[in-house]
């Protein structure tokens, strides 16, 4: 798999929320990224990220992205945020009836806390 790229992550929240990203969403996005992937990197000690963290890195900047233009998105008239995720044998639901609650929800599920020690190199 290639690197994780602010498109695929625009894409992913999209598909997630119904909300198209624009041109400032995108260095926001961008920024997020480049953050959260420097982040991971540090923590795993190495030069490039696995590919078995791409996943997780896309998860990581959509709910980042989320937190921080939650107001806009509610907003959008498109709004439509998933009701639930399912990737391979996982599947978690989206609970709340208001979009906000529905948007928290799904910003949790995609912040949740992840244990990268099986990637991470020793320092010697």
């Amino acid at each position: 798999m290639s690197d994780m790229t602010a498109a695929t992550c625009a894409g992913y929240i999209k598909a997630l929320t119904g909300y198209t990203t624009t041109a400032d969403d995108q260095t926001l996005i961008e920024y997020i990224l480049s953050a959260e992937r420097q982040h991971i990197l540090n923590d795993i000690n190495q030069n490039k990220l696995p590919d078995g963290l791409q996943y997780d890195l896309r998860d990581i900047v959509a709910g980042r992205f989320l937190m921080a233009r939650k107001a806009a998105i509610i907003g959008d008239d498109a709004l439509n945020v998933v009701k639930s995720i399912s990737e391979g044998g996982v599947s978690v639901s989206i609970g709340g009836t208001t979009a906000e609650e529905r948007i928290d929800a799904l910003t949790k599920a995609l912040l949740k806390e992840r244990d990268y020690s099986c990637f991470r190199k020793l320092r010697w």
